[in-house]
Parts: structure tokens; sequence; C-alpha cells
């Protein structure tokens, strides 16, 4: 979390959350889920992914912020339609969702960049 503060230049922060069951889920969610504008819950392609619908029982106190999508794909999809030229998409949790997400992307010739503090 204050990596991404110290780092980057966003106005708001979108989060594509998805991670493992056996991984600290409210102890990541509690660092992070505060400073999101929008977060999406999805869920990687793995036995072992958290079903999005879990998670979002894990933090009700975030309700009014979270989406829950299918798959990375949707979720990836959804934040890039919300987010606007001075947001920040950070896709976290699971290095498979990430993983999942960077194939997505250059799958279908999608750019990204990053925003670094001056």
């Amino acid at each position: 979390k204050e990596a991404i503060s110290n780092i980057f230049s966003y106005k708001e922060l979108i989060l594509v959350f998805g991670v493992s069951t056996d991984k600290d889920i409210e102890g990541i969610g509690k660092n992070l889920f505060p400073f999101a504008d929008k977060i999406f819950f999805t869920r990687s392609n793995t036995k072992r992914a958290a079903a999005p619908e879990a998670l979002k029982k894990r933090f009700p106190d975030y309700e009014k912020k979270i989406t829950l999508t299918f798959n990375v794909r949707e979720a990836v999809e959804l934040a890039r339609r919300q987010a606007k030229p001075d947001d920040l998409i950070l896709v976290t949790g699971s290095l498979f969702v990430v993983g999942e997400t960077l194939d997505f992307l250059s799958r279908n010739g999608i750019g990204y960049e990053k925003t670094v503090k001056d």
C-alpha cells in the first residue's frame, strides 16, 4: 500500500482482486481495501481460488465499492471501462490473477503503462 501511494500518481485506485483460499485474505483486505475507490472481486482459473461471493461476505464494510466478476478477463474489462485517464488499476492478490491479466492484455494487444511520480 505504501509503495503504491509513494510510487504512482493517480486520482482513484481501482483494484482487481482475486486470491487463493489459503492466503491471509483478511490481512490483505485490511491493508488495501480502505484505499481503493472501486474493488472488482474475481477469481483465477485455479482450484485454490476463492470465490468472489465468498470474498464479498468477508468484507461487508466495503460492499458499496465491490463488484463481483466471473473471471479475470471480465474484471479487467470492467475496470478498464470505468477507469478515467488519471486513475490507477491495480491487479493484485494472487500471482495467478496477475498472470492471467498479463496474458489477456498481451493476447488482445492492449498496452499497459506505469505512471510513476516525478
